[in-house]
């Protein structure tokens, strides 16, 4: 939580309105300044991820408190070269609380190893 908050890093509320931000319509949750945009430019595209062709490792906790699991999974299946790897060990801190357990699977998922 710490790691997240808006005291110490006011960057990261800033980034993560925009993160849910694509197309017309207003995100809708942050505060009232950021939430009424309507003018959201791509994000990305689709297209393109799908025929990626960079090696790509992501992992998604089934239990996230910020991230739908089941989204990232969809997410993942249109991303042409994404291996991913689903696990409820920790849920959004892998990549802190896993000390290099959660970036080591990731390069061997990346590199084929996993």
């Amino acid at each position: 939580m710490a790691l997240t908050g808006c005291t110490d890093n006011p960057l990261y509320a800033v980034l993560q309105e925009s993160l849910y931000g694509q197309g017309a319509g207003p995100t809708g949750w942050a505060a009232a300044r950021l939430a009424e945009r309507t003018d959201w430019p791509p994000l990305y595209h689709p297209a393109r991820l799908a025929a990626n062709t960079v090696p790509l490792a992501a992992v998604v906790y089934h239990d996230d408190t910020y991230v739908d699991a089941g989204l990232s999974l969809d997410t993942a299946r249109t991303i042409g070269t994404a291996r991913v790897w689903a696990t409820n060990e920790w849920e959004h801190d892998g990549l802190a609380a896993s000390g290099d357990r959660v970036l080591a699977r990731l390069m061997d998922l990346a590199a084929g190893r996993a």
